[in-house]
């Protein structure tokens, strides 16, 4: 059940390839995350990057229909 929460969009954490929230970036999706929690954010309507620390980002929760 937790792998169809997760690939339906359901669960709130950062993860590869999310979608995030920027306050003065806006939203982007999460590429690479270090170690040290500093995340790649590719912005959604630019081709740009920026670094960002884990504190200043937050989940973008999408709930999506699951056929049942």
């Amino acid at each position: 059940m937790a792998v169809l929460a997760v690939g339906g969009g359901i669960d709130s954490q950062l993860h590869l390839e999310g979608q995030v929230t920027h306050k003065e970036f806006g939203e982007g999706t999460v590429t690479p995350i270090t170690p040290k929690g500093r995340i790649t954010m590719q912005l959604c309507d630019m081709c740009a990057c920026h670094v960002c620390p884990l504190n200043q980002l937050k989940p973008v929760v999408n709930l999506c229909s699951v056929p049942g």
